[in-house]
């Protein structure tokens, strides 16, 4: 449940800090003191986005901190465990928003994205509006609130997860069915891509010895010639004196003998011998060379029909040729694909048929909770619609079956859920859109929200002035149910009806005062007598006379009575 809420600098709040407690908590003021301010400053601490101007002027930045008590809430502190965020029994929560618009979130001191805090947000507080008598006329609102109160919430949750994944599923199969000639096609051209690449069978390193191949048998003569030339520089005709051989011979020689003379010119003699034995080796090669240096037109011919293949498959795939062993692994696995799509699609029958038979025997079973669940909910409504002032009127929930045609239904279940309303015995039963007026629709939503939350596993309620367009005894009974739903969770109730504020456990007063820096939202809560002057404001208006501060006694004194009585009746 919620301890405390601090609010500072936001809006016309300098600071705030109010602590809550069980039971019913009456929120009271003039129009305009400030309540919704309240609201949405909570709300910023349960994720609510925060709007560009709420810090207060002249401050840096807005925070507002609230503080849950988990004691009794042991999934949300295995939660916050798992998130790694210290849980404990007492939960922070803090939210800050700075001048320029920046807005920071933290769950026990731990900076966490609004995401997080919207999660966290949604298991701690359940807001009941006061324009939800608006929304109960969709029936989308009114398939949620009989969900909510049949507590089938994981339950339609779970339901609308195999809806998705059935319908996901029908999508890919229709897809895979209506590319099934594109893929016959594009299969057709890969196979015979890839004959074409097999026919060619280049292997590694095959296209870089044809080019060298085809490279040295265009260009033969060249060779020949060359190396024929460099033959007669080292070798000359016979003993011609001018080859480099029989020069270096003769130079050798001569070092020779002057080394004989001088050993300094050993060194040198030996060079030069070296030398003569290394040009007369390359003096050999070249003449085996050029003695197996001989054309072959045959072979460059095919070399040439070889390298033309090669260019014109790699021109063909507007790529280098270099490129086509990795284009031909390309075009393989592709193929291998688009023969596995076949038996992808009968993966998907198979998955269609088990999520078809998953999905029916959930929404069976939700069907079956959400019958039991109306006749239980219509009854009570009916009940509660008659102590609320609509003495002969009732409420009949509808579970009407849907058309499936083949498909799911929808993502939450087998029927369509629709509440129909009679306020005249003998008259016949018609949606809530067709004849109930405004006053009647507050009464009969307010009946369902006082229902649905005492099924609630949240512990914290806050109605904000759901008792608008009612006064008198009705009003007296919506805070009668609003305290009885407090003695099993906190309630936290914005009024402006004395009746309903008689009915708190506890009273807080909101309220404007002026000063030197402008106009500012002050809270405080109530003591008995200064209680019993905020209900007499508030069933007489700002002049307080002893018959509206007698009235308001009173008030208080017959709903403790009635409060006392119920509680004997059930401890009987």
């Amino acid at each position: 449940m919620l301890i405390s809420l601090q609010i500072r600098n936001y809006a016309i709040v300098d600071e705030i800090h109010l602590d809550f407690e069980r039971g019913m908590t009456v929120v009271s003021g003039e129009t305009g003191a400030g309540k919704s301010i309240l609201l949405h400053a909570l709300g910023l601490t349960l994720g609510d986005r925060a709007e560009s101007g709420v810090v207060s002027p002249g401050a840096k930045r807005a925070e507002i901190v609230t503080t849950f008590d988990l004691s009794h809430r042991p999934e949300l502190l295995q939660w916050l465990q798992e998130l790694e965020l210290d849980a404990d029994e007492e939960c922070l929560i803090r939210r800050t928003i700075s001048a320029e618009g920046r807005s920071q979130g933290y769950i026990n001191h731990n900076p966490v994205p609004l995401q997080k805090l919207k999660m966290l947000g949604e298991r701690l507080v359940e807001l009941h509006g006061q324009h939800a008598h608006q929304s109960l006329l969709s029936r989308e609102e009114q398939r949620k609130l009989l969900d909510h109160y049949a507590g089938l919430d994981d339950d339609v949750h779970h339901l609308a997860s195999l809806y998705q994944q059935w319908q996901d599923h029908n999508r890919e199969k229709r897809e895979l069915i209506t590319r099934s000639r594109e893929r016959e096609d594009r299969r057709e051209l890969l196979s015979f891509q890839i004959q074409e690449l097999e026919e060619l069978n280049l292997l590694p390193g095959e296209l870089e010895e044809i080019e060298q191949q085809h490279q040295k048998l265009t260009n033969l003569s060249t060779l020949i010639d060359g190396v024929a030339e460099i033959q007669q520089q080292l070798e000359g005709d016979g003993l011609e004196q001018g080859a480099l051989l029989q020069r270096l011979d003769a130079a050798q020689r001569q070092l020779q003998q002057l080394a004989a003379i001088d050993r300094e010119l050993d060194e040198a003699s030996l060079m030069a011998e070296s030398a003569a034995i290394h040009l007369g080796e390359l003096s050999s090669l070249l003449r085996h060379y050029l003695d197996r240096a001989e054309g072959d037109p045959q072979r460059l011919e095919q070399l040439e029909d070889r390298l033309s293949l090669i260019h014109d498959l790699a021109r063909k795939h507007h790529i280098q040729p270099t490129e086509l062993q990795q284009r031909h692994e390309e075009i393989r696995q592709e193929l291998e694909t688009l023969v596995g799509s076949d038996s992808r699609l009968v993966e998907l029958e198979q998955a269609i048929a088990t999520l078809r038979c998953a999905y029916e025997r959930a929404a069976a079973k939700i069907s079956k909770r959400r019958r039991s669940a109306a006749r239980q909910l219509e009854k009570r409504v009916s009940d509660n619609i008659q102590a609320l002032g609509m003495g002969d009127g009732a409420v009949k929930i509808e579970c009407k079956p849907l058309e499936s045609g083949g498909d799911p239904p929808s993502p939450h279940g087998l029927e369509q859920i629709t509440y129909t309303v009679r306020t005249n015995p003998g008259h016949p039963f018609k949606p809530l859109s067709k004849i109930a007026s405004g006053g009647e629709l507050s009464r009969i939503s307010l009946a369902i929200q006082v229902l649905v939350a005492d099924k609630s596993a949240i512990s914290t309620m806050i109605f904000d002035e759901v008792d608008v367009g009612v006064g008198g005894k009705t009003a007296e009974m919506v805070g009668f149910q609003l305290h009885a739903l407090g003695e099993r969770t906190q309630v936290i109730c914005i009024t402006h009806q004395p009746q309903v504020a008689a009915q708190g456990d506890h009273h807080l007063h909101i309220r404007k005062e002026s000063g030197k820096s402008g106009v500012k939202s002050v809270v405080s809560p109530l003591d008995d007598a200064s209680r019993i002057e905020e209900i007499a404001r508030m069933s007489g208006g700002s002049t307080i006379t002893e018959q509206t501060r007698s009235h308001a006694l009173e008030m208080v004194a017959q709903s403790r009575r009635k409060q006392l009585t119920n509680q004997v009746g059930e401890t009987k």
